[in-house]
């Protein structure tokens, strides 16, 4: 039985009893504050989002770079967009390593899956591709000219979504033809 009428240095040790007070305060605390770090579905679609138009700006600078086209192709269906070189110099074929996808791509192409990067939060996928005058579609592309700007004369939403319910929340990224800067939009309740 331990001495409590003893000086502290005599003590060797804690008792169960004061473990177990000790590991349900931290129990209790953690529950309180770990939902705080989830990122909510505005901080994971605009984290998403940003990824998304670096990569576009990526395709833009490469076709500025190499006085070429490049083209980006979203897919609602794998979630996940490519890119390649649209134009005629085979040389370019080969795309550069960079930030697209992953190790196991060919040569000729960068598939970057929305499903691959890093998340803590609600799933981001993409709803589809808005040419501007036209209804968004599922799947569709956008190319870079030697110039930055969009091919095609009109301007370009890609439309990507995360959460369910009264949760979920849309977001684009507007790629205007003339110049081809990419602009994320406002997070918004509403589909497209």
């Amino acid at each position: 039985m331990p001495c409590l009428a003893c000086p502290p240095a005599a003590r060797q040790g804690y008792t169960l009893v004061e473990l177990m007070i000790v590991i349900a305060l931290l129990s209790i605390l953690t529950s309180m504050v770990l939902p705080q770090f989830q990122p909510s579905v505005h901080e994971q679609i605009t984290a998403v989002a940003q990824i998304v138009a670096d990569d576009l700006a990526y395709c833009r600078t490469l076709a500025v770079m190499n006085s070429s086209e490049y083209s980006l192709a979203f897919d609602q269906a794998t979630n996940s967009y490519t890119l390649t070189h649209a134009g005629s110099n085979p040389q370019l074929r080969i795309l550069p390593s960079g930030p697209f996808g992953r190790e196991t791509n060919p040569s000729h192409q960068r598939i970057a899956q929305l499903d691959d990067l890093p998340s803590l939060g609600p799933r981001v996928v993409i709803v589809g591709i808005e040419t501007e005058g036209s209804p968004v579609a599922a799947s569709g592309s956008l190319t870079f000219g030697p110039l930055g700007s969009v091919s095609g004369g009109r301007d370009i939403t890609i439309w990507l979504s995360a959460g369910a319910g009264s949760a979920r929340r849309y977001i684009p990224l507007i790629i205007p033809d003339v110049s081809g800067l990419i602009e994320i939009g406002d997070t918004q309740k509403q589909a497209p």
